[in-house]
């Protein structure tokens, strides 16, 4: 009958106990709870496999074996009470005064147990088996289970008390974690009264079970959800992407607009066409069109009010066509960019030469508007050579716009795939796979911020509101913090070495997130032309008496002489096949101006490039 008992419900508690916990052993946890829970699982498993050997020795009736099977039973159980008090204490981070006492007390008690278990074999003070293979339960066993009882008594109600004064998922948690410790209380109480019943094991099982399913089940789920709810930012971050990859080339039309003389610019809207805001930049070209515009607000009629008054008669059929909304919407739809040049009948009779200009404009994620600028081109035609520079701008800014696709399209990429990677089903990745593929979307995040702060930089620049903000830098502080901010970019066998003649106190004043961007761009270089070798940053007190020196030094491609005085130039790239937006030494060079520094190739350097950023000693 004992076998039917002991056996049969042990080794279905060890069939379920298998199946429920086979995933907390097949991967690793740091947090401490989890510690604990695993020892307490295989304590919890040693007492199961001792109830299936228990019920086997007693249908043997072999008195010796059943004598060591019951000494392993009060000593398993002993230590499940241990261990389960310290997941429970370490759970609801009890790590006060009372809960290292109870746990030094339940490991006393259980090393205490097994004394008195030792002594029981001599004298008979715990339990004993007669000759007919009775079993006999003596004073010391009723104190155990007492003290067990105690114990787990303890632990339930500091868990109740914990779990009320939590608030939501904490507070359904710890009183899960309270139901599973009343649970094992109950179970022993009733193994005391009824000890040839395996009311513990069903006791224990059900607690884990508890554990299983309301807690780490349902931890699991937050997790998940956590996952998916990143990954639905992660798509809408790159929406967002995409949508602004798209306002780049408009940006650039608008810029190319509003860097040269036009002397009118109007605002106009694609869905009704009219005209929204009327810009005089120079009020003695043509104050006739500003009028017209303020007057009228029907791009239509605008339009043909000023070529008839403005534009000679030769050309004033070409543009009537640009007149009809049909037409600029065409336009428009095939570039984002479009221009025309005619002869203007200037207010005095006069004519000269100038163009219309028409761009589209996102507002709100879409292409819902569009400027149209008046210019005038009379002096550009007549110097060749200017014009031949101001087209060989807008090939390379044409250049530009192709490499910043596929510059954008990289991360974006990057960031897509392993965001998708990170979505498949739970347990298709180790957590040091999820890390790593998020460091490789964040990685991609810090190239595309890094684009994105080139082209604003730029913009910047051309309308003057480049900022300088002079506070006291500590050298040191500063290339060292551009270091960190790179290193995840040095490929695997460089070295990334920093060497300094200043002291770690050393301070000027200056913009100390210039100098940075500007040591990070260096340095951003280097990694992407280093295969091999080091690249070092150096800060130097001598190389330019008076001043302050800090070069990069590489042991990568080096640059050609034929394109050492074209390096800084902008949108200038030595390799296409090298990511990068052509940008970043520009912006050196700008930022060194800014500073009263300056910026140059080391051209005596051969094992690779050199590049100097020298600025002013100011204290």
């Amino acid at each position: 009958m004992l076998l039917n008992y002991y056996s049969a419900i042990g080794l279905l508690a060890i069939c379920i106990y298998l199946i429920i916990n086979y995933s907390y052993f097949k991967h690793e946890d740091v947090r401490e709870e989890y510690k604990e829970y695993k020892t307490f699982l295989r304590v919890v498993l040693l007492y199961f496999v001792n109830d299936v050997l228990w019920g086997i020795f007693s249908e043997m009736n072999n008195i010796i074996l059943l004598y060591g099977a019951t000494v392993l039973y009060f000593i398993t159980m002993a230590f499940t009470v241990v261990c389960c008090c310290r997941y429970i204490t370490s759970f609801l981070k009890l790590n006060n005064r009372t809960g290292k006492i109870i746990n030094t007390f339940g490991l006393a008690f259980a090393f205490m147990e097994i004394v008195v278990l030792i002594i029981n074999h001599f004298h008979h003070i715990f339990f004993w088996f007669d000759e007919t293979g009775a079993y006999q339960a003596f004073m010391f066993r009723d104190i155990a289970h007492a003290i067990q009882v105690l114990m787990y008594g303890t632990i339930s109600a500091m868990s109740l008390v914990k779990a009320l004064r939590s608030i939501n998922v904490v507070r359904r948690r710890n009183m899960n974690i309270f139901l599973c410790a009343l649970c094992m209380t109950s179970a022993i109480i009733l193994q005391t009264i009824f000890p040839f019943v395996p009311l513990y094991t069903i006791g224990l099982l059900l607690g884990i079970l508890i554990v299983k399913v309301f807690i780490y089940n349902e931890e699991q789920m937050a997790q998940m959800k956590r996952i998916e709810q990143l990954n639905i930012e992660l798509r809408n971050e790159q929406s967002e992407l995409h949508r602004q990859k798209d306002e780049i080339a408009s940006a650039f039309g608008i810029i190319d607009v509003l860097s040269h003389d036009f002397h009118t610019i109007w605002l106009a809207n694609k869905d009704d066409m009219k005209i929204r805001l009327v810009r005089d930049i120079n009020k003695t070209a043509s104050a006739g069109a500003v009028q017209m515009g303020l007057q009228n607000a029907d791009y239509s009629q605008v339009m043909k009010m000023y070529i008839h008054k403005y534009v000679a008669e030769e050309d004033r059929q070409r543009l009537l066509e640009l007149g009809s909304p049909e037409v600029v919407l065409q336009k428009l739809s095939e570039s984002d960019y479009y221009a025309l040049n005619f002869t203007r009948l200037k207010e005095d009779g006069s004519t000269d030469y100038c163009q219309v200009a028409f761009a589209n404009v996102n507002t709100d994620g879409g292409r819902n508007r569009f400027s149209l600028g008046f210019r005038n081109i009379d002096e550009m035609l007549k110097q060749k050579l200017e014009l031949e520079r101001n087209i060989a701008a807008n090939e390379a800014k044409t250049k530009f716009l192709h490499n910043m696709s596929h510059e954008i399209r990289t991360p974006l990429n990057a960031m897509f795939g392993f965001s998708q990677l990170l979505g498949m089903p739970d347990g298709s990745w180790t957590d040091e796979e999820k890390t790593q593929y998020n460091q490789y979307i964040y990685n991609s995040y810090v190239m595309l911020e890094m684009l994105i702060n080139d082209i604003l930089d730029i913009a910047d620049s051309e309308h003057g509101n480049y900022r300088i903000e002079l506070s006291a830098v500590n050298v040191n502080e500063a290339a060292r913090a551009a270091l960190m901010l790179v290193e995840f970019r040095v490929p695997d066998g460089v070295q990334l070495n920093f060497t300094t003649d200043f002291s770690d106190e050393y301070v000027i004043r200056s913009d100390k997130r210039r100098i940075q961007q500007l040591l990070i761009n260096y340095l951003t270089n280097a990694c992407k032309n280093t295969e091999k070798g080091e690249i070092h940053l150096h800060c130097s007190k001598t190389e330019h008496p008076g001043k302050i020196t800090f070069s990069v030094k590489d042991t990568g491609r080096g640059v050609p002489k034929d394109k050492a005085d074209l390096i800084f130039n902008r949108f200038t790239k030595l390799n296409s096949n090298i990511q990068g937006s052509g940008l970043g030494l520009n912006i050196c060079q700008t930022i060194a101006e800014k500073l009263d520094g300056e910026v140059y190739l080391d051209k005596t350097y051969t094992n690779g490039a050199r590049f100097v950023f020298v600025v002013e000693d100011k204290q």
